[in-house]
């Protein structure tokens, strides 16, 4: 399991990453916050999708519709590798995966900022090869 925390602004972040030699099981990767709110991505190999589970992601109950599904995408690519790129924002996500042949975007609404990311594989010899978290600045003048 990788944990990084509170040093990095994830509302104006770009992630990389890859992980090699995919195994069956469930790769996921989550955001969280103080309030307890979690939003949950990542690829199911065993499936062979990509999900997004904003079910925990903040306030959800202003629709019995909004949080009562995972999002899922199908996996284009065959490569045994995974990669992507993650741009969450402050109520948003997007998700670029195998040079962007699969995206996904999605929406929530955490009570705080989301300031906890975490990444766990289904075995301890799972191989992230890299991530990358880079800081974005933005020149508003």
């Amino acid at each position: 399991m990788l944990t990084t925390s509170k040093a990095i602004d994830f509302t104006r972040a770009r992630i990389n990453f890859k992980v090699e030699d995919l195994v069956d099981g469930i790769y996921t990767f989550e955001l969280t916050n103080s309030k307890g709110d979690k939003l949950r991505f990542g690829y199911d190999v065993t499936e062979g999708n990509y999900f997004v589970d904003r079910n925990k992601a903040g306030i959800t109950d202003f629709s019995d519709r909004f949080s009562d599904r995972i999002a899922i995408a199908p996996r284009i690519s065959t490569q045994k590798d995974w990669s992507g790129t993650i741009v969450p924002d402050k109520t948003s996500i997007e998700l670029f995966f195998d040079d962007g042949q699969t995206v996904m975007t999605e929406i929530f609404f955490p009570q705080a900022p989301l300031d906890s990311f975490y990444f766990e594989a289904p075995l301890d010899e799972s191989k992230l090869e890299y991530i990358e978290i880079h800081q974005l600045k933005f020149n508003l003048n």
